[in-house]
């Protein structure tokens, strides 16, 4: 807003005019005047250096200082700035002759009684001091090491050569040529060799919105804007020596760029400096289920990737050529030579569970469902497959030059490492998914199942569980044994009884019988029930009578039974006879609100994956209470 003067008119003038040598109230007005116009062309300068003030940096200045920084950065100005003020750092002449008097007298020898008492009698031999052990808190390494010991104990290594904390958000590189662009990001020119480049976002596959191709002087070797536009990898040849890759931001970015045949687990990217970390060597399983990712499996006819959500993949795995390796289970799998090159590959169920390298191999990736399978999967060198171990590695222990074994996959430490674990049940145990888990996170020998689907914990039939015939097939090495039953004598509506019966015909009476005969054929075994888990069979008609279940939503069978009834009678039997027990149903979190994410729409009997891994959490937890010494 612009501000007037205040006008006096001509016509007044004889007013003042009069009185040439007095001060009227007229008089006192005109300088009034005059002060608040000065006022006024104060106001009005203000302002308008107030609006290109408001212009220059509170809309534009975000996009100015980046443009700024950039084009310093490309013309050495901000180097200059920031070397110049890292020289303000250097010492003054005060401080280092302040440093150098404390230096001492080269003429000054050092005499005995400069020494503290445990170092003189540690040179005299009177102390258990070892002058060549490491301190404690780890701050000198007495190994002294060559030049070429050294380069053969570590390695430098990164998969991702994406480094996002030189990379520019705000603007897309294309053709070599930065344009502005909100909600894009490209990286900095990043060193290539020929072959072929993945693109991911958080260790999944993920399109470049623009790869900038770079020959040795810097040009472009794209024809058009639009030729290298939207790809999720790229082809490297011999013309072309950086790559600049543009990504589209969305929510939390973890961008990764890797010379692969497939998108890599995300690793970050290392920072300014060379990582030194100790050379590792695979111990006997090559497979790290750590590293395995969900959703794909590897075409064996060309080494490709296809979707599917039932099966895993491992890495890239390292292989060495005219070697053989055998597998614990059949898989898909497709070997690959050192330039990432399609070399062979293997259908499962065409007998390659044991197979030979070619010549020219590097690298190998297995793939197999269901997605539980990975827990107990090993692949290793030889003939014949050995007891299963968690994937691990060795190291070289600086200090003695022995090997060290660390293993990955987040083994819990347990005394049950190695030990033998069996499984009776019904079709909940027979579909092996939560065993896998179990075995693998404890690094079990074997987990066995006997689980038989339809089976009823009662009656005298052979495939009921408290049968001489189910009870003496668990394995006798066994060192515990799960047992988990009652969704089909509920699903049946077999009846309670009471807590004194002993009939193999009701529900009471047969988990008796199963409890004795476990305790009495395997003496000293640890034996766990778990209670029967939460279920459900909506508009449920009974197979025997063909009668339909009064309750209509299938919590309650013709008894007026729920599966939480039939778990509350495992749960009081195991107390009865010190039996430790898990209360799947009180402890699993499965209900009616929440069965689309355990089970899959119409089965509410059998959870998938997500839900039997939860099994396998509390059975964990029950190994872990009652772990050997």
């Amino acid at each position: 807003m612009k501000f007037n003067h205040l006008n006096v008119p001509d016509q007044w003038q004889h007013y003042w005019s009069k009185y040439p040598n007095g001060y009227t109230i007229l008089e006192a007005l005109l300088n009034w005047v005059a002060q608040v116009d000065s006022m006024v062309d104060n106001v009005n300068e203000w302002n308008l250096r107030l609006d290109e003030f408001i212009q220059t940096f509170d809309t534009e200045l975000q996009e100015k200082v980046n443009t700024t920084l950039n084009i310093w950065e490309i013309d050495g100005t901000l180097d200059n700035i920031i070397n110049y003020k890292l020289m303000d750092l250097k010492a003054t002449k005060t401080e280092v002759e302040s440093g150098l008097s404390l230096k001492r007298d080269k003429a000054s020898k050092i005499v005995l009684s400069d020494l503290a008492g445990e170092v003189i009698a540690a040179l005299s031999g009177t102390s258990t001091f070892d002058l060549l052990s490491v301190p404690q808190d780890g701050s000198v390494n007495p190994l002294k090491m060559d030049a070429a010991t050294f380069s053969q104990l570590y390695t430098t290594s990164t998969k991702n050569l994406y480094n996002g904390y030189k990379a520019k958000s705000g603007f897309v590189d294309c053709l070599n040529v930065l344009t502005a662009s909100a909600g894009h990001t490209y990286s900095e020119k990043i060193p290539v060799t020929t072959g072929v480049y993945y693109f991911s976002d958080n260790g999944l596959p993920t399109n470049a919105r623009f790869v900038t191709p770079l020959r040795s002087d810097g040009t472009s070797a794209a024809s058009s804007s639009s030729q290298y536009q939207n790809i999720p990898k790229f082809t490297v040849t011999n013309d072309i020596t950086h790559l600049i890759v543009t990504f589209t931001l969305s929510g939390t970015n973890k961008f990764g760029v890797s010379r692969s045949v497939i998108a890599s687990p995300y690793e970050p990217y290392y920072v300014n400096k060379r990582e030194v970390i100790p050379k590792m060597t695979p111990k006997k399983n090559l497979f790290n289920k750590s590293k395995a990712t969900s959703g794909n499996f590897v075409n064996w006819n060309d080494g490709s990737l296809q979707a599917n959500a039932d099966y895993w993949l491992s890495e890239m795995i390292e292989v060495e050529p005219n070697t053989t390796y055998v597998q614990n289970m059949d898989t898909h799998f497709a070997i690959y030579g050192s330039d990432f090159s399609f070399v062979e590959g293997h259908q499962k169920g065409t007998g390659f569970k044991t197979f030979t390298t070619p010549p020219n191999a590097r690298y190998v990736v297995t793939s197999l469902n269901p997605i539980s399978s990975k827990e107990t999967y090993q692949l290793e060198k030889g003939t014949s497959s050995t007891a299963y171990e968690s994937f691990s590695y060795t190291m070289v222990n600086a200090s003695d030059n022995t090997p060290i074994t660390i293993t990955e996959g987040a083994v819990i430490e347990s005394n049950w490492a190695g030990k033998n674990g069996d499984s009776l049940g019904d079709s909940l145990t027979f579909s092996n998914q939560f065993q896998p888990i179990v075995q693998g996170k404890f690094g079990l020998a074997s987990f066995a199942n006997h689980g038989v689907s339809g089976s009823r914990v009662s009656g005298t039939g052979s495939d009921s569980m408290n049968n001489d015939t189910r009870i003496n097939a668990l394995s006798p090495t066994a060192d515990f044994i799960v047992f988990m039953g009652g969704t089909n004598d509920w699903a049946n509506s077999v009846p309670l009884g009471t807590v004194n019966s002993t009939s193999q015909n009701d529900f009471y009476g047969a988990v008796k019988i199963v409890a004795e005969k476990l305790i009495t054929r395997y003496p000293g075994k640890r034996i766990i029930f778990l209670t029967t888990p939460y279920g459900k069979m909506p508009n449920r008609v009974d197979p025997t009578t063909s009668q339909a279940w009064p309750d209509t939503t299938g919590h309650k069978n013709l008894l007026g039974l729920t599966t939480k009834e039939y778990g509350n009678v495992i749960l009081e039997v195991a107390r009865m006879y010190g039996i430790p027990c898990v209360d799947i149903y009180g402890n699993a979190g499965m209900t009616d609100l929440n069965t689309n994410y355990y089970f899959n729409t119409g089965d509410y009997l059998h959870p998938k994956l997500v839900g039997q891994t939860r099994f396998a959490e509390l059975i964990a937890s029950k190994l872990r209470e009652i772990e050997p010494l």
